[in-house]
């Protein structure tokens, strides 16, 4: 017998709560399996075997502040020099009896620096020499374990879809999935459900499938309540 035939017989002889097997059943079973794994990964850092993901890298980096989705962007280089800013620069340029002081000399009074180039240019990027685990670091986000999440893209576009009498789940967005395929080609999978992932959902169905068949041929209805 089919998902779709079972559901019919079911629905004829006392009705089920939504009138569609899947949605009684598999879509609610399929929602906590989806929970579970990104669970895992988010908060866990562990691959479908139940591996340590992998290590942020500490290769170092120039970010751009378009990288950066908080607080913490510094535009510096690998070297450089300290120079005063605009607001520091007309602080130091007192005159003592008409006599100047050089700016330079100046400097321990003055607060306010900018890092800039050898040519006296401004950083465009900040130099990172921890590299994409200090980018995190800087601004409050998990380095202990690799969680694979930064802005929440990757994460939020593994999402689930109803389909007739099945549920599916996978990648909304197109970049995301090549970053998947990507981090799973080094790290092994990862978005697939576990072992003990998978049973925990086969559990939860055959129970859900239990309770409706036991209910409907007993003449039970099924409904929620708050007491």
């Amino acid at each position: 017998m089919t998902p779709e035939e079972y559901s019919e017989n079911l629905t004829r002889l006392h009705g089920l709560v939504s009138g569609d097997l899947a949605a009684d059943t598999i879509l609610i079973s399929g929602a906590e399996l989806l929970i579970s794994i990104k669970q895992r990964i988010t908060q866990e850092g562990r691959t479908t075997t139940d591996k340590t993901i992998g290590a942020y890298s500490t290769k170092p980096m120039y970010a751009s502040k378009q990288l950066f989705i908080g607080g913490g962007f510094l535009p510096q280089g690998k070297t450089g020099k300290l120079i005063p800013t605009v607001q520091a620069k007309a602080a130091a340029e007192l005159t003592i009896g008409h006599k100047f002081i050089p700016l330079l000399k100046q400097r321990k009074g003055i607060k306010r620096y900018s890092v800039v180039k050898n040519d006296n240019t401004p950083h465009k990027t900040m130099y990172l020499q921890g590299g994409y685990k200090e980018l995190r670091d800087i601004q409050g986000l998990r380095t202990d374990i690799m969680n694979l999440y930064y802005r929440g893209d990757l994460i939020n576009s593994y999402q689930m879809q109803k389909q007739a009498q099945s549920v599916l789940l996978g990648l909304t967005s197109e970049k995301e999935a090549l970053k998947r395929h990507g981090l799973e080609d080094r790290f092994g999978n990862i978005f697939y459900a576990s072992q003990e992932e998978t049973e925990a959902y086969i559990k939860r169905t055959n129970f859900l499938l239990t309770r409706i068949t036991r209910n409907t041929l007993s003449g039970y209805n099924v409904e929620a309540k708050i007491s």
